[in-house]
């Protein structure tokens, strides 16, 4: 099962993945809604400022699978641990 959870991540990464504006991921917890989500921060031009986009959600919230999840995608990703930035809600 997390198989399939890893190799959809990589697809929504790669679809939204652009090496001259990523900055960052933000693994977020949101009690309320009892989900966890995966966010990518990026820099726009347009704007000339960073912009937030949930690339990645699960329901139940449950940060452990979340976190499992990233530290498995750096093999194939350009990400790395010291970039993720964890918020809750």
């Amino acid at each position: 099962m997390q198989s399939v959870i890893l190799k959809n991540f990589i697809g929504e990464f790669n679809k939204r993945y652009n090496k001259d504006t990523y900055r960052s991921l933000v693994l977020v917890n949101n009690s309320l809604l009892d989900q966890s989500s995966i966010v990518m921060r990026s820099f726009d031009d347009t704007l000339s400022t960073t912009i937030e986009k949930q690339i990645f959600g699960i329901s139940p919230m449950n940060s452990n699978l979340l976190h499992d999840l990233v530290r498995d995608a750096e093999r194939s990703l350009p990400i790395d641990d010291k970039d993720i930035q964890y918020r809750s809600v």
